[in-house]
């Protein structure tokens, strides 16, 4: 990224400077992005709520079983 804007700066003129910003602004959002959804499993406020599923899985699995008991 660096060496972008001499590259670019021969063909465009000033003009690359904003293509350049553009770029990187696209380049660093990505990267952050990634970085985000690195590991969804932590503790933070916007990961996945594992242990609230968790929950809801046993409540059904506990609530399959009482079924099947009374019909038997």
């Amino acid at each position: 990224m660096i060496t972008h804007p001499i590259a670019l700066t021969s063909q465009m003129g000033y003009f690359a400077i904003p293509v350049v910003m553009l770029v990187m602004f696209a380049f660093i959002g990505i990267e952050l992005m990634g970085e985000e959804i690195e590991d969804p499993f932590g503790l933070d406020c916007n990961n996945l709520p594992t242990g609230d599923m968790a929950k809801s899985i046993q409540n059904n699995v506990f609530e399959i079983f009482e079924l099947d008991e009374e019909k038997a």
